[in-house]
């Protein structure tokens, strides 16, 4: 997938993460086995954006570093959610055969 709007792999993989740490939080309802795999995934969530956590914790201390982490998770659950919401919008009510991008015009060469 492109590189687009600014979301680096790190962020698309958190976003995975955050949804596979919700469906395994789910499945400790019927599975109690399932809190490991819960760990897991929410720890992964932390390594890879540790860098910007460690950046609030620098800045603004450890204790506000911990209260932005749940936060963040929201706020891949909301990106993901929004971004699944908007292909769905996009297919759903532009006309069949369009392209998702208008193409460009072809530049001429022009004369002296």
């Amino acid at each position: 997938m492109a590189k687009t709007l600014n979301v680096h792999p790190t962020q698309r993989c958190s976003v995975v993460l955050v949804y596979l740490t919700g469906l395994s939080l789910l499945g400790v309802m019927r599975w109690p086995v399932c809190w490991a795999s819960t760990a897991l995934l929410a720890l992964a969530v932390t390594v890879v954006n540790r860098n910007f956590y460690r950046y609030f914790a620098t800045h603004a201390g450890l204790w506000f570093a911990l209260r932005v982490m749940p936060l963040h998770l929201l706020y891949f659950g909301y990106c993901g959610f929004c971004m699944v919401w908007g292909t769905l919008l996009h297919y759903l009510t532009s006309a069949p055969g369009t392209s998702p991008r208008p193409s460009l015009p072809a530049t001429r060469k022009q004369s002296p």
